[in-house]
């Protein structure tokens, strides 16, 4: 009888794991103000406490067994890190920053690089498949969890921000959201890109008609709807783009195309049904619920105040366009762009590459793009290979979409640099790095099972004609 000979994580890997999980779960329900200056306050997060604990575990790890993550990720997540920080000693020089302005504004760099652990340390940890398909399920249901909260959170627990804290300050701590989704992250465009993540990791299942995954995908479909975030849905709809693409398969592509063609029918029966009772239907309550949010026009003050933040960002990158103004500075340096918000997101920056360009110039941008490219690419070339087993090409398109939707939302809000994105992002790319290793290097027992008795070997071509 064949057995699997793939080790199993650490118990307390998976202690650490799960740590994280559970605070990512939670969300902004764990926060605790610490640092703040006269218009913004920086709060210590339980994922942050989380990450402090992968950290510590990933240190050991390098003490003790000499294991240090490598590979391209790693070098242009260090070497952008370095160029950011460059922009914010330049910036402090030019306008004059006090030694607390400067340090405020290097710390939101520590704490992007601080995030960083949590894909070395994935690296370091998830380097066999067991362990990484285990993981990758584990996070699914945790994401299924978030959304399924919010789905009732929508339905039950309106502006729920101000439920959590009823100190909160409307538009400043908190926007009010009124019977939109925001679950325990509290902001429904943060919600909307995470829950997108989770729908599509379980996009290329349902495709495979795993049991369950089509309602999982369902549930988690209706959660992104339900955030009323524009953002989302456009990050949603070119992530599955980008996945499809990858799968590339001609009976999933039909699949997926009838169930479009499903959908759009049971639409139109709906609408033709609440039409001939005059009586409000799905498209009826859809569209109100839209409209009640100023989610049905491009006129709004939301998408209007989205483009004169893209303007702002390429003013700026016209001011400093190699090495941009530095991590956090917004808040201190905006009066010499002719802005004076002294609000709680006076710092704040919209727009996604366009702020990492105003942040970092053109340098720091042609980095990051790159960074963010190599999984994309990487996931695609996975998902190609039919010798590997469908839960790791599944990772690759997902992985691929994933980080499309990430940066394509990142246009209407600051996706790029929120933490509870960065641990999903930073997770995904891990994994994906992991496989495409072992994916070059040919049968290893990454992809191999091997027989106790006689010593042979299956390769990963066999394991795949097994899934």
């Amino acid at each position: 009888m064949n057995t699997v000979a793939r080790a199993r994580p650490d118990v307390r890997i998976g202690i650490t794991f799960a740590t994280l999980l559970v605070a990512l779960a939670l969300g902004q329900l764990l926060r605790v103000p610490v640092f703040s200056t006269a218009v913004k306050s920086a709060p210590i997060l339980g994922i942050d406490i989380a990450v402090a604990l992968l950290w510590l575990s990933l240190l050991v790890q390098i003490i003790f067994k000499s294991t240090v993550p490598e590979g391209s990720t790693s070098l242009l997540a260090v070497t952008f890190a370095v160029w950011a920080l460059t922009g914010d000693i330049l910036t402090a020089v030019r306008y004059d920053f006090s030694t607390a302005q400067f340090l405020f504004s290097a710390g939101y760099l520590a704490r992007w690089l601080f995030y960083f652990g949590v894909y070395a340390w994935a690296r370091v940890h998830f380097d066999n498949v067991d362990g990484l398909v285990r993981a990758l399920s584990v996070l699914r249901t945790t994401i299924l969890v978030i959304a399924s909260f919010g789905i009732l959170q929508a339905a039950f627990l309106p502006n729920f921000a101000f439920i959590v804290y009823p100190n909160a300050v409307p538009y400043e701590t908190w926007d009010p959201q009124g019977n939109r989704l925001v679950s325990t992250l509290l902001d429904p465009n943060f919600a909307g890109s995470l829950i997108g993540m989770g729908a599509l990791l379980s996009l290329p299942r349902a495709l495979r008609r795993v049991p369950h995954a089509l309602t999982h995908f369902t549930i988690l479909l209706i959660a992104v709807f339900l955030t009323a975030s524009r953002g989302a849905v456009l990050g949603f709809m070119a992530g599955a783009l980008v996945l499809l693409t990858a799968l590339k398969p001609s009976g999933k592509i039909r699949l997926g195309m009838q169930l479009t063609a499903a959908l759009l029918v049971a639409v139109a029966v709906a609408a033709g049904a609440s039409w001939f009772s005059d009586t409000p239907g799905v498209v009826g309550a859809a569209s109100s619920f839209l409209r009640n949010y100023n989610k049905l026009t491009v006129t709004d003050p939301s998408a209007l105040t989205r483009i004169l933040q893209w303007k702002t960002d390429l003013d700026v990158v016209a001011s400093h366009p190699l090495t941009g103004i530095g991590f956090n500075t917004w808040g201190f340096v905006q009066r010499f762009f002719g802005f004076y918000r002294v609000d709680n997101a006076a710092f704040g920056m919209d727009g996604g590459l366009l702020v990492i360009a105003a942040l970092t110039g053109i340098i720091g941008l042609t980095i990051f793009l790159t960074m963010a490219s190599l999984p994309i690419a990487r996931g695609f070339r996975i998902a190609r290979q039919p010798s590997l087993p469908n839960e790791i090409r599944d990772l690759g398109a997902s992985v691929a979409g994933s980080t499309t939707l990430w940066l394509m939302q990142g246009f209407f809000v600051a996706t790029l640099t929120y933490p509870f994105l960065l641990v999903i992002v930073w997770l995904l790319w891990a994994w994906v790095d992991n496989a495409w290793k072992h994916s070059k290097i040919g049968p290893v027992p990454y992809f191999s099972t091997s027989d106790s008795q006689s010593g042979s070997t299956t390769t990963r071509e066999e394991i795949a004609r097994q899934t």
